[in-house]
């Protein structure tokens, strides 16, 4: 950890990087909460700089647009550069973000928006 995590409105956030340099943010809201399988979750806006993230089960996701959904459980964004600079080479696996888009669509617990400035 490069310094302590914070929190903002039930918000966590921790600063991470890798020892080559790539810089992540672990983001989770304490707010929300799983029920039978189904989570609640919130919408968040990822930081200047991070284009995929990782879920726990470690699937790999590319983020579109500003906004990723988090919830009670934790996601790792991932940046497109090092600290040094440098571009990162992030693997990518089609036929998993595919069945993870299904899955997440099958979500059916409402969402509220969330703006963190």
């Amino acid at each position: 950890m490069t310094q302590p995590c914070t929190v903002a409105r039930y918000v966590y956030t921790c600063q991470l990087t890798k020892s080559d340099g790539t810089r992540m943010l672990a983001v989770w809201h304490t707010g929300m909460f799983c029920e039978g399988g189904l989570c609640s979750h919130v919408s968040y806006a990822v930081p200047s700089g991070f284009n995929s993230y990782l879920d726990l089960a470690n699937l790999r996701r590319t983020v579109k647009g500003r906004f990723v959904w988090i919830g009670a459980k934790p996601i790792l964004l991932l940046a497109s550069t090092r600290t040094n600079g440098a571009k990162t080479q992030h693997s990518f696996n089609a036929q998993r973000e595919s069945r993870n888009a299904t899955r997440d669509s099958q979500v059916p617990l409402p969402s509220k928006a969330l703006s963190l400035r």
